[in-house]
């Protein structure tokens, strides 16, 4: 009966769907859902509710248990994924699985985020999903594991970014003036987890598309030519409602398009955040000057770089798996981590470790 195997099936690194299983001679048990699974397993236990870790879970349910907090299951039904089946899980209790025990530990990601402490054969195991070592409103803290971890499987999504991008106080006070200043607001964030961060500086606002509230695109329209303010909007895909809103906005010297997070990586987040304003330009529809403001700010519930390795100095492993992030940011921290004593590696999806 040997040791047991910590399967990278996908999401090794950044835009990879994340989907891991720790496996024995006898039984399987899968963590996250962001692509679906086609082998045995036992069951599945769901980190949060973000889509690169959630969106296959219906098809995983149609043929084994799934667990998942009750915040997660409540976020998935209002994304219009079916999780009625789900089971809801308790953090700090253990659930068994055969010879595999899991047990849920809150990450401190949003509300109701899980990082997950794996038993099996005198082996333990962490893997961390998205964490964040910060408090958030409205967040259950992270709460690190009282055993020995053996191998640690840690996320490293904003590893690339330097840490003054992610000081948090910072940037909320910033979102915070810039929601205060006259002229019409357009904040576009993709996820819940963000529209709450939004929601501590900018509490009175119109939510639009995907942002848990839904918004007549007309009455957005004519809501952004009163001055002063604010609608939210779920993304900046070239067809979304969110865009056709932008491109509205991009001729009002008043006006203020704010990216939040990973929107302004996105491809046409990157675009809008190139262009110099007063600049002729050429996005969508809209062909003229850039007259708007646009700022990109990021309200981040990750670790940065050296949270990463401070995290792994607190827990001491045996060996550390960097998974979930940019590759060059993978290997940075895995460098610093191995000149520090660690066992340090970066894996590829399709590993076994």
């Amino acid at each position: 009966m040997g040791p047991p195997k910590f399967e990278i099936i996908s999401g090794a690194t950044l835009g990879e769907p994340n989907l891991y299983a720790i496996a024995t001679n006898e039984h399987r048990v899968l963590l996250d859902a962001g692509q679906d699974y086609a082998g045995p397993a036992d069951a599945c236990f769901l980190s949060h509710a973000h889509l690169d870790h959630a969106i296959d879970v219906e098809k995983i349910l149609k043929k084994i248990p799934a667990l998942m907090s009750r915040n997660t299951k409540d976020y998935l039904q209002q994304s219009g994924i079916q999780s009625d089946t789900a089971s809801l899980f308790k953090f700090h209790t253990t659930y068994e699985f055969g010879d595999i025990s899991v047990t849920p530990l809150p990450s401190g990601h949003l509300a109701g985020a899980a990082m997950f402490f794996i038993e099996a054969h005198e082996k333990t195991i962490l893997y961390t999903a998205d964490f964040c070592l910060h408090e958030l409103e409205g967040v259950e803290p992270i709460q690190y594991p009282q055993t020995d971890v053996d191998l640690l499987v840690c996320e490293s999504s904003l590893s690339n970014l330097r840490i003054e991008e992610n000081d948090l106080t910072i940037n909320l006070e910033k979102l915070k003036k810039l929601t205060e200043e006259e002229g019409p607001t357009l904040i576009i964030c993709r996820r819940m987890g963000d529209l709450s961060r939004v929601e501590t500086v900018a509490p009175h606002f119109l939510k639009h598309e995907n942002c848990d509230g839904l918004l007549r695109h007309s009455d957005a329209i004519d809501y952004l030519k009163t001055p002063s303010q604010i609608v939210v909007a779920g993304n900046l895909a070239p067809s979304s409602a969110s865009s056709d809103l932008a491109y509205r906005m991009l001729s009002n010297p008043n006006a203020k398009i704010i990216l939040i997070n990973g929107v302004q990586r996105a491809k046409d987040g990157i675009k809008l955040m190139k262009f110099a304003r007063r600049s002729r330009i050429k996005w969508g529809p809209y062909a003229g000057r850039l007259r708007a403001h646009v700022f990109g700010i990021s309200l981040r519930n990750h670790p940065t770089r050296e949270e990463v390795v401070d995290f792994t100095k607190s827990l001491s492993p045996k060996k550390v798996a960097i998974v979930h992030g940019p590759d060059s940011g993978r290997y940075a921290i895995a460098k610093q981590l191995s000149r520090l004593g660690f066992d340090s590696v970066v894996p590829s999806s399709g590993d076994i470790i």
